[in-house]
């Protein structure tokens, strides 16, 4: 699956529309018209102008995948519960029973960001996978310098941001530091491509990926992308 999840498509929205739901139903409550902004806005209380504020973070929290959107919701949460309440209590437009539902049904909005794959998008980039660059499992002749060694492997795959080194049991290579930069040079055909990067990942056979280490590209050949971009056409 390439594409985002629709929620991450829809949340934002939700939020623009509570966010502009609350100034509509002074609006509809005064019988004002939608237009008069400034009579909506002078009966709107600081309590809802601070739910428009909130809710349009929200909203933009979620486009971005911002974590702190974990720390934000329980407070926005309690504002919300608070406004309805003293609505439901002191005003005359709602009852206490349909404020604590409409309450209640943020509430259940709000859970569904602690959902496990939802939070996951949001906490941990890895998991956005629809922005994963596409990898080409290409075979070339690599070679890696390190600080004390000179490392001749191949290639599993590649991306334009980096690529898989098959480890064949080669202990340097394992051996490797995923703090060092390291320098690479890959035969691509009748071309010679030199990288810098560092090993981000090492890892033991497992179905179709051989042992090997992930190597995450720090500077990159400027002919490399016209390339890759051709393999992947």
């Amino acid at each position: 699956m390439k594409t985002k999840p629709m929620f991450f498509n829809v949340m934002p929205f939700v939020f623009i529309v509570l966010a502009i739901a609350l100034p509509l139903q002074i609006a509809m409550i005064y019988r004002l018209s939608p237009f008069d902004f400034e009579a909506i806005f002078s009966k709107l209380t600081p309590i809802n102008l601070l739910l428009m504020l909130l809710f349009g973070w929200v909203a933009y929290a979620t486009k971005t995948f911002d974590r702190n959107i974990f720390i934000a919701l329980p407070f926005i949460n309690l504002v919300v519960f608070v406004n309805n309440y003293i609505v439901g209590s002191f005003g005359s437009d709602f009852s206490i029973f349909e404020t604590t539902l409409a309450s209640s049904a943020f509430l259940a909005l709000s859970l569904s960001f602690y959902g496990r794959k939802v939070y996951n998008v949001i906490n941990d980039s890895s998991s956005r996978w629809w922005l994963t660059k596409p990898r080409l499992q290409v075979s070339y002749p690599l070679t890696i310098y390190t600080t004390n060694e000179t490392i001749k492997t191949k290639s599993f795959d590649m991306s334009e941001s980096g690529l898989f080194a098959i480890g064949d049991n080669n202990l340097e290579l394992f051996q490797t530091s995923k703090d060092q930069e390291i320098d690479l040079s890959i035969h691509l055909d009748d071309q010679v491509f030199k990288f810098r990067g560092k090993i981000v990942r090492k890892a033991l056979s497992k179905g179709k990926y051989p042992e090997g280490v992930g190597i995450h590209f720090s500077e990159v050949d400027k002919q490399f992308n016209s390339w890759f971009q051709q393999q992947a056409a």
